[in-house]
C-alpha cells in the first residue's frame, strides 16, 4: 500500500478548498441559477402553443405576449374565484378554533395525567407572560422577513417573465450559441436531448396541471361526503402541494387528520382512505395516463432528490426536482446509454 506523501495532502487540501469555493459560490449564486432555470423551463412549456401561433401566421413576439397574457389571466380569475371561498371557510373553522382549544386541552389533559405531567404551571398567567413577551421580538422579526420575502418574490417573478419574454421571442440565438461550441455528432446528440426535454417538460406541465385538478375535485368530494369542516379549504391545499412529487399528498393530509383526530376522532380513518385513495388514484391512473413514460424516476431517488433541491432553493426547489432529474435522466440517456447499445450492437 503506498504511504500518504506531502504531495498525496497538498492535492487533497486544494480538492477540499475548491470544492468548499464551489459550493459557496453556488450558495451566493442560487437565486440567479433559480431564476434562469425557471425562466428556462416555463419558457420551453410554452414554447409549443408560441410555436404554433407563430405557425399560424402570428408575429413570434405577439404570439409571446398573448401566451404571456392568457397565463396571467387565467392565475388571476382562478385567484378570484378561489379566494372568497378560502377565506368563508378559513373565518368557519376560525370561529370554530375555541370549542377546538378546549377538545385539544382536554385530550393533553388526559395524556398528561396517564404520564404523570404536572402542566399546573402551564396555567399560571405570569408563566404564560413571561413566555408571550420572550417569543414576540422572534414574532415581529418573522414577519418583518416575510414581508421582505413577499418583495423578494415578486422582484424575482418579474425578472422571470422577463426572462421568459426575451427567451420565447427569439430563441434561435440561444439555442446556436448553445450548439455551435460542440463537434457534429455531439450537436446532434445535443438537438435529440432539446427536442425530448422539451416534450418531457410540456407533459409534465400538462400533467402537474391535470394532477392538481384531480387531486382537488377528489378531495373536495370525499371530504364533502364526510361533512368535514373546511373541505374546500383542505381541497385547495391538496391540489396545491401535489406539486411536490410523491411527499406533496402526504403532507396535505397533515392537518385534515390532526385536526378531525381532535374533533372527530371517529372520522379519521375515513379521511385516512380519501387521503391515500386519493394518492393512488393520482399516482397509479392520472399520471401514468397522462405523462407515460416521461417521467420514470424511482421514488426513492426522487424523494432523496426533492430533499436536496430543498435544501439548496426551498420550496421552488421541491417544485421544479421531477424535471430536473427527467433532463439529467435524458442526458444521461443521449449520451451514455445510447452509445452503450449502439457500439455492443455494432460488436454483435
Amino acid at each position: 500500500m503506498k504511504n500518504l506523501t506531502r504531495k498525496d495532502l497538498i492535492i487533497a487540501g486544494i480538492v477540499l478548498f475548491l470544492v468548499i469555493v464551489c459550493a459557496k459560490f453556488i450558495s451566493i449564486i442560487s437565486s440567479i441559477l433559480l431564476m434562469g432555470g425557471l425562466a428556462l423551463i416555463f419558457s420551453t412549456i410554452l414554447n409549443r402553443p408560441v410555436s404554433a401561433l407563430a405557425k399560424k401566421g402570428c408575429n413570434r413576439t405577439i404570439a409571446t405576449f398573448i401566451c404571456l397574457f392568457l397565463l396571467i389571466g387565467f392565475i388571476i380569475l382562478a385567484t378570484a374565484i378561489i379566494v372568497p371561498q378560502v377565506s368563508k371557510e378559513s373565518k368557519a373553522i376560525k370561529k370554530n378554533f375555541p370549542e377546538f382549544q378546549q377538545k385539544l386541552e382536554a385530550k393533553l389533559d388526559v395524556i398528561a395525567e396517564k404520564e404523570g405531567i404536572d402542566i399546573k404551571h402551564l396555567e399560571d398567567n405570569a408563566f404564560i407572560k413571561d413566555k408571550i413577551q420572550k417569543a414576540l421580538p422572534h414574532v415581529l422579526s418573522g414577519a418583518t422577513k416575510l414581508g421582505a420575502s413577499v418583495i423578494g418574490c415578486l422582484i424575482h417573478t418579474i425578472v422571470i417573465i422577463l426572462l421568459m419574454v426575451y427567451i420565447l421571442c427569439d430563441p434561435k440565438p440561444l439555442i446556436k450559441g448553445f450548439l455551435d461550441p460542440w463537434s457534429f455528432g455531439v450537436k446532434k446528440s445535443l438537438r435529440r436531448c432539446l427536442l425530448r426535454i422539451e416534450k418531457m417538460l410540456f407533459a409534465w406541465a400538462f400533467g402537474l396541471c391535470c394532477g392538481m385538478l384531480c387531486m382537488f375535485l377528489l378531495t373536495w368530494l370525499g371530504l364533502s361526503l364526510i361533512k368535514m369542516e373546511g373541505a374546500f379549504l383542505f381541497a385547495i391545499i391538496a391540489g396545491f402541494l401535489n406539486i411536490i412529487p410523491t411527499l406533496g399528498p402526504f403532507l396535505a393530509a397533515v392537518l385534515p387528520v390532526f385536526i378531525t383526530l381532535v374533533t372527530k376522532p371517529i372520522q379519521v380513518i375515513y379521511v385516512l382512505i380519501i387521503y391515500i385513495g386519493m394518492h393512488q388514484i393520482e399516482s397509479h391512473v392520472m399520471t401514468p395516463l397522462i405523462m407515460k413514460k416521461q417521467l420514470d424516476i424511482h421514488p426513492m431517488i426522487l424523494i432523496l432528490a426533492i430533499l436536496v433541491m430543498f435544501m439548496f432553493f426551498g420550496m421552488v426547489g421541491a417544485f421544479i426536482t421531477a424535471p430536473v432529474m427527467a433532463t439529467i435522466s435524458i442526458i444521461y440517456d443521449e449520451f451514455v446509454i445510447i452509445p452503450r447499445k449502439y457500439k455492443e450492437k455494432s460488436l454483435n
